[in-house]
């Protein structure tokens, strides 16, 4: 995973419960009253601000101190948010008892207004019965599964300037793309929706704007198989100027395994080919303007076998 640092003036807002502000959002329900329904409390309201779909604040289970929000039934529980721009890190803990019904939502909203116009982007289905986690699009391959009975956490990097988004749940990255389909570059609700679905509680909720120091998705992709033709390709870090790359037979990457250096763009072309059949390693490290060095994760792909070129693979 690509390495992130949040920014020093929302680490001075660190321990607040219930802030939101342009800059960050954090809520961990210690503030209210337990048993009590949280619409109207902390801006927290029911879907389209009709109370009964709001939602009770919970001591039977939580990740940090005695309480969570409950979500569960008829429970449509929305929290307005005012971003537009940036880069976000979403955090939320969630934790679903195991024996419970039905197919619960975690979603957000690009567009929200109470009876108003409203555009989703995320929207999560937890089936409370099999296990199944079910994302709305973007979803990368291989089944992702709830672990019940224990706080884990679902995690979003929300890229609004580029309208991208990568979705992790319990630190497995299980779905990334488009942020939102009409570029409106907000994020503008949370909404925790029961949908007559058993219980479901969430803790420790935060918004945090954040940067990325890091190379991340690497072409060939990490564990690519079939590769013939040796064009690099990645995404720089936020803070990049220049970019060496190293590319190896060995994940203990050297100086001596250096290939290109100080490049000025994200692209490397290694004009003297590579083995067939073969396992290569490869790592990106960014370097900001006044010379800080980011070494990058290291990332493997495996050569086409002899005779096998890009043409021939696509007509298989």
């Amino acid at each position: 995973m690509r390495r992130l640092k949040l920014l020093p003036a929302v680490l001075m807002l660190a321990g607040l419960s219930g802030l939101a502000s342009g800059n960050v959002f954090r809520d961990d329900f210690e503030s209210y009253a337990a048993g009590r329904a949280l619409h109207g409390q902390g801006g927290w309201k029911g879907w389209d601000n009709v109370a009964g779909a709001g939602a009770v604040i919970s001591t039977k289970f939580a990740r940090s101190g005695t309480k969570s929000v409950e979500i569960l039934g008829t429970t449509d529980l929305v929290r307005e948010l005012t971003f537009a721009g940036g880069k976000w890190a979403l955090s939320v803990w969630q934790y679903i008892p195991s024996g419970g019904t039905g197919v619960s939502y975690f979603i957000l909203l690009n567009t929200y207004a109470d009876r108003g116009p409203k555009d989703w982007s995320i929207q999560t289905q937890y089936n409370l019965e099999t296990g199944a986690i079910t994302c709305w699009q973007g979803a990368l391959p291989g089944a992702a599964e709830i672990v019940f009975d224990r706080w884990v956490e679902i995690r979003l990097l929300i890229d609004l300037n580029k309208d991208t988004f990568e979705e992790f749940y319990n630190g497995r990255r299980i779905a990334a793309g488009r942020w939102d389909d009409h570029s409106h570059g907000t994020l503008q609700a949370l909404d925790l929706f029961g949908n007559d679905a058993s219980s479901v509680y969430y803790d420790d909720i935060k918004i945090e704007a954040y940067r990325t120091d890091k190379a991340g998705n690497p072409q060939p992709a990490h564990g690519a198989a079939g590769v013939a033709t040796p064009v690099f390709k990645w995404t720089p870090g936020d803070t990049a100027l220049f970019h060496d790359v190293y590319l190896g037979t060995s994940p203990a990457l050297t100086a001596a395994d250096k290939v290109a250096s100080r490049l000025s763009y994200p692209l490397y072309y290694h004009i003297a080919g590579l083995e067939p059949d073969a396992v290569y390693y490869w790592r990106v490290d960014e370097i900001e303007p006044m010379g800080e060095i980011h070494a990058g994760d290291v990332w493997t792909f495996t050569t086409a076998p002899i005779g096998v070129d890009e043409g021939e693979k696509k007509a298989k």
